[in-house]
């Protein structure tokens, strides 16, 4: 009998590993009383050590809440409670958030001879085998367990380093309305990815996250428009459509080899201003750089997006577009080698399904 025990405790704990990651299994004292306080040097040492690689990049609940990088129950759907309408704390009260539309005429052109943005050589470099997960909220592709990899980015003009963490992305649902988060002189995409990034003095992006120090994180933020297919992008995409679809997935290891920095567009002209994240919490001092040049999907790989299930959205379809937030004073810098400021567009009005 009491091997039988141990055997269904076993896969209790991989289970609840699983299901709720491995902070709620910390939490539950009944696992150390079942096993005779055999700790983690024991089962649970053993199965936590086995699936350590695999599983701990997952979102886990921290010791302290505020580490958290996002609430889960939030959604963006203005017709319902949990619509971004009702998203309280920093999210209502903040000076500094995320997204924007930028105004072109009202950026500041920056006379930078040399580029700021320097990547490191691992950049550049394939990745042996990467993660992807749909948390509910969005489909997020990792390089490592835990957010962290050795790809980093250095901004020269400011002197600050800082650590690759994941990939996200962002999108709408439906067809002919704009699924990118920033506007350009009220302008969207069909898609905007987001790079992020930790300050390197840290030793993980959650504890970047609840230092409140400033420039505590990086986004380098891409567009993306429906056009030619996109090769460098199959491996993740191609991830999605196998494991990603539904949220109730969990994550999964792809043995395929990815390059982060084939994404990329050029990196000669972009955006930078003080911001936050674009989902509750909503922190603040995150250092936005939004790259001006779109990268392309095709109509197919859009498709994929477009299929990914959110059991909190309306129809089960996922649309993760916060609303343009007030500027508030900010300022907007531009970056352009060739010294000229960003083609002003007539401002266009953003429609009001597109949130």
């Amino acid at each position: 009998m009491a091997s039988i025990n141990r055997i269904s405790l076993y896969f209790f704990i991989l289970g609840t590993v699983i299901s709720q990651g491995y902070g709620l299994l910390e939490s539950l004292p009944l696992v150390s009383t079942v096993v005779g306080g055999i700790g983690k040097k024991g089962v649970l040492g053993t199965v936590m050590h086995t699936l350590d690689d695999t599983l701990a990049f997952l979102p886990r609940e921290p010791e302290d809440a505020a580490a958290r990088p996002y609430e889960a129950s939030f959604c963006y759907d203005r017709r319902q409670p949990c619509g971004q309408h009702k998203w309280d704390g920093v999210c209502k009260t903040g000076k500094r958030q995320s997204p924007i539309n930028i105004r072109t005429k009202q950026t500041l052109l920056v006379n930078a001879s040399k580029n700021p943005l320097e990547f490191n050589s691992k950049y550049s470099r394939a990745q042996s085998g990467f993660y992807v997960a749909n948390n509910g909220h969005s489909v997020v592709v990792q390089l490592r367990p835990k957010g962290r990899s050795e790809l980093e980015l250095h901004v020269s003009d400011l002197n600050l380093t800082f650590r690759f963490s994941h990939i996200h992305f962002h999108w709408n649902s439906l067809d002919h309305h704009k699924g990118s988060e920033h506007r350009i002189d009220g302008h969207g995409h069909d898609m905007e990815i987001h790079f992020v990034h930790y300050r390197s003095s840290f030793p993980s992006i959650e504890e970047a996250l609840k230092s409140g120090e400033p420039n505590l994180a990086a986004v380098v933020g891409m567009f993306v428009d429906v056009g030619a297919h996109n090769h460098a992008l199959d491996p993740a995409i191609k991830a999605i459509e196998k494991f990603a679809l539904n949220d109730t997935h969990g994550h999964r290891r792809i043995n395929e080899t990815f390059s982060v920095s084939s994404i990329l567009p050029k990196t000669d002209r972009f955006f930078r201003y003080q911001g936050s994240l674009t989902v509750p919490k909503c922190i603040e001092n995150l250092l936005w750089l939004l790259m001006e040049d779109p990268i392309q999907i095709s109509k197919e790989q859009m498709k994929t997006f477009r299929r990914v299930i959110c059991h909190n959205c309306p129809e089960h379809k996922m649309k993760n577009v916060r609303r343009a937030m007030p500027r508030n004073e900010r300022t907007i810098e531009y970056f352009n080698a060739h010294g000229t400021l960003p083609t002003h567009r007539k401002e266009e009005v953003t429609p009001e399904e597109d949130y």
